[in-house]
């Protein structure tokens, strides 16, 4: 009985839930993160920057991104020794520079995404400059496939605190559009983001499925035989 199905069945299992997770990183700001795997959006103000998207290991993919057209700006003018620390999944090239915004909303849109599977964002924000609130609304839409997601985060003198969106799924298009506002008490005018993850939704392999099914009629006959 030790090569019995259902003895088989978790690691199958845990073979199908694996397969397939992809991450995107992404630095905002002049100073490039030369990482394997890491994406860098800079440009001048005022214009749309558009790059394509390479997952963590590397490989192309068929995901960009693209800006809108306002006054935002990347510098990395301002930050604090402390914003140069790496931490978690951002080293201090992506933590101390950033995309800034004096506009009412900057506007990020990602496409060539899957839309059978759903995407998790975490933003990082950090800038010093003396006293007041930088919070910054982090929205997501997907052409009302489903409704928008927020989050927020206070940049100011921010050296370790992050803000995440599990589980966003694209539009039928496969696009997701994030928009950066001012939030709740920002006293300073400006929206900021220095580096942004997102991490989609495993696929089980095939293999896996075919296993799933081969061990699931095994189980059927063996329990059948049991009740002749």
């Amino acid at each position: 009985m030790k090569n019995s199905p259902l003895r088989l069945l978790p690691l199958v299992l845990g073979l199908a839930t694996a397969a397939h997770a992809q991450v995107f990183l992404i630095d905002f700001g002049p100073n490039a993160t030369t990482s394997t795997g890491w994406n860098n959006l800079t440009g001048a103000s005022s214009t749309s920057v558009s790059i394509s998207l390479v997952a963590s290991d590397g490989s192309a993919t068929t995901a960009q991104l693209i800006t809108s057209v306002s006054p935002n700006h990347f510098t990395n003018a301002g930050t604090t020794s402390a914003t140069t620390t790496a931490f978690g999944a951002f080293p201090s090239t992506a933590v101390g520079d950033f995309l800034a915004s004096s506009n009412t909303s900057t506007v990020l849109t990602i496409t060539g995404l899957d839309p059978s599977r759903s995407y998790s964002f975490e933003f990082f924000a950090s800038r010093s400059g003396g006293p007041g609130t930088r919070t910054t609304d982090y929205t997501l839409t997907n052409g009302g496939r489903t409704a928008s997601a927020l989050t927020s985060l206070d940049a100011g003198d921010n050296i370790s605190n992050t803000s995440i969106i599990s589980s966003f799924t694209p539009s039928t298009e496969g696009q997701i559009v994030l928009t950066l506002t001012r939030g709740a008490g920002n006293t300073v005018g400006f929206t900021y983001l220095n580096a942004m993850t997102i991490t989609t939704s495993p696929v089980p392999e095939p293999a896996s499925f075919a296993g799933l099914a081969g061990l699931g009629a095994l189980g059927f006959v063996a329990t059948r035989r049991r009740r002749s």
